[in-house]
């Protein structure tokens, strides 16, 4: 049988991926706001304006495959939104990794309906977790 806590670190690596590309995003419309400019809906590169593809947006994968740099104007990007979303999914990982194992104890040691309200006790856990967290990361990021 696979692991159940393996189960969770790979869906809690791609949620903190895409929330640490969130966090970023975030933290320069703060940026920009403060200074009295505005982002349009859509993601776009700082230098050239180029609105970027759904693909172009796929964390970590596009930084690596594009080479770090914007696909229109060949600028770089900078290095802290590879890191920030390599650094949340690593953190949301493990959260998840461990939420994973007391899950399955749970299961292991009683009838899944039993323990029902445990579960999803510790499933909201980690989504509260992973709410606050990316709020503090997006002020990290943004100071």
């Amino acid at each position: 049988m696979f692991e159940l806590q393996w189960i969770f670190l790979i869906f809690g690596a791609i949620f903190g991926a895409i929330l640490g590309s969130f966090a970023c995003c975030q933290a320069w419309r703060l940026r920009l706001r403060s200074e009295g400019r505005k982002l349009g809906n859509r993601s776009v590169c700082l230098h050239c304006g180029h609105r970027l593809s759904r693909l172009e947006l796929i964390p970590i994968f596009s930084w690596l495959f594009l080479g770090g740099k914007c696909k229109k104007c060949k600028t770089k990007i900078g290095l802290m939104e590879f890191f920030s979303e390599i650094t949340m999914a690593l953190i949301f990982a493990g959260f998840s990794f461990r939420t994973g194992s007391l899950v399955q104890q749970i299961l292991q040691h009683s009838g899944p309906l039993a323990v029902t309200p445990l579960i999803i006790f510790e499933v909201i856990k980690l989504l509260l977790l992973f709410a606050i967290f990316t709020i503090m990361w997006i002020l990290l990021v943004y100071d």
